[in-house]
């Protein structure tokens, strides 16, 4: 997988109301398909697995459904912070940053910035 910009897509399509990170990452694969500085992954839920996935990139950006979120969407950066959970099983992005912190060096940022701007 190429692209120094990770869009991930978070969530369940068999559940409608935890579909939104798939379905982003749906819309966008064909308007994206061409472009090599992006990647698009999406999965049900976040693993230790995926920090494999943020090695060489300079920016993520995680898609999920939320209940607190402003509508229409809420962007914020995310730092590092740790498991705060009984299990990896399923985790936070921010969980995962740390994790990638942990194993690696400092993740890349979450939040978009001028590193792809808008044609």
């Amino acid at each position: 997988m190429s692209g120094t910009l990770l869009i991930f897509g978070i969530g369940n399509p068999s559940r409608g109301d935890d579909a939104l990170g798939p379905m982003v990452i749906s819309a966008l694969e064909q308007q994206l398909e061409r472009d090599p500085r992006v990647a698009l992954l999406t999965d049900f839920q976040l693993q230790v697995e995926h920090t494999l996935d943020m090695e060489g990139r300079e920016q993520i950006l995680f898609v999920d459904a939320s209940l607190t979120a402003a509508p229409p969407f809420q962007l914020e950066p995310l730092t590092p912070s740790p498991v705060s959970g009984f299990t990896t099983h399923q985790l936070h992005p921010a969980a995962l940053l740390d994790l990638y912190q942990t194993l690696f060096k400092t993740p890349p940022p979450t939040c978009p910035s001028p590193l792809y701007p808008r044609d």
